[in-house]
């Protein structure tokens, strides 16, 4: 269940009791709400900029996750302030075993803008097989335009310029 510490009085170190204090305030604060109410509005509110995405594609969450506690359930914490959710599947549900918290360099590499390479039977983004491969990711993008065959652009390290000497 999702608890946040309790507020303490700093002199005497007894609980406060106000309304707002309660776990259920708390909660609706917390980074993990308002990361599930965005997903909840990114899904149904036809309003939203950002609706055509994710509702309008026919993206949906887990019916169970319309309780916040059902959520966090499956969720846990936030790793840092630096992760948000992210679907493994772009273009399956917000459901489990399909979400995750994941940094700003994870969800980079899987939206629907990156060129997706497949070599031996493994598939990733552009920027992170040139990553695994030490290779710049603007050579491989000039190769593959150049019509070299990925397994090529990803295996073949480049030559060094010479430097100039004057």
């Amino acid at each position: 269940m999702y608890t946040l510490p309790a507020l303490v009085c700093s002199s005497c170190g007894q609980a406060i009791m106000r309304p707002y204090a309660s776990k259920e305030f708390r909660a609706t604060t917390s980074a993990e709400y308002k990361a599930w109410k965005a997903m909840r509005a990114r899904c149904l509110s036809v309003r939203r900029w950002d609706y055509p995405l994710y509702g309008g594609r026919g993206i949906t969450f887990d019916p169970e996750w319309n309780d916040f506690a059902k959520f966090y359930e499956y969720m846990g914490p936030k790793p840092s302030k630096a992760h948000s959710l992210e679907r493994l599947d772009r273009d399956a549900h917000y459901e489990p075993g399909n979400v995750v918290w994941a940094d700003h360099k994870q969800q980079n590499r899987n939206t629907r803008r990156n060129r997706m390479l497949t070599m031996q039977g493994e598939t990733r983004c552009l920027a992170e097989w040139a990553e695994i491969k030490g290779i710049n990711s603007d050579v491989v993008h000039s190769r593959l335009r150049r019509g070299w065959s990925v397994e090529n652009a990803l295996t073949i390290q480049p030559r060094h310029k010479a430097k100039h000497e004057y």
